[in-house]
């Protein structure tokens, strides 16, 4: 074995560990096309310069693992519904890409408000006076979910926090789901920036 496919092999190895949390055989199969790959690029014979300038352009075996992974969170959070892998999705993104920290932001704050809302139809009627959505002052309003005391000021829904909320929570479920698959999709399309 000459020194380029030593160098190879141990770039493997470190990439290899890296993508310790996916299966044995997907680990294998990105080994063996990365393998072709650098060869192929490297040409009839590869020595440990040309092996060395493909892995220079490939980038740290780790930085590698890490694009692997966040692509293949990416995948399952496009092809799911459930928001724990969306949100576990654009949590891989955001360590890589501000567009992915403000896709999970967003995710999050959306998924928020619409639990708050429908939370606030069903403790309305174990908690009548405590829960609602009120005004405090001439501009500022609060959405209370009855789990303090009751708020001081004006009740603007009463009983109607109770379909409103419902509608409103399930429509923001709907709706956060939908435009997160969406920025799933954009950082998908996208390429992934590497930490130099």
């Amino acid at each position: 074995m000459n020194d380029g496919a030593r160098r190879l092999e141990a770039y493997l190895a470190e990439l290899n560990r890296g993508l310790g949390p996916l299966p044995a055989t997907e680990r294998a199969e990105i080994a063996a096309e990365l393998r072709g790959h650098v060869l192929d690029s490297a040409g009839d014979s590869p020595d440990q310069s040309a092996v060395a300038a493909v892995l220079e352009r490939l980038g740290s075996a780790e930085e590698l693992a890490a694009q692997y992974l966040t692509n293949r969170a990416l995948t399952g959070a496009e092809r799911s519904r459930a928001p724990w892998t969306l949100l576990s999705g654009l949590a891989r993104a955001a360590g890589a890409s501000i567009t992915g920290l403000s896709a999970l932001v967003g995710c999050v704050l959306g998924y928020g408000l619409a639990l708050s809302l429908a939370l606030a139809a069903v403790r309305k009627p174990m908690a009548p006076d405590r829960v609602g959505l009120w005004r405090l002052g001439p501009d500022s309003f609060s959405l209370t979910l009855g789990f303090g005391g009751r708020p001081s000021g004006q009740e603007l829904l009463g009983w109607w926090i109770v379909p409103i909320g419902l509608l409103a929570g399930a429509a923001g479920l709907w709706l956060t789901t939908w435009l997160g698959r969406w920025c799933v999709r954009r950082l998908r399309r996208s390429p992934l920036p590497q930490s130099r």
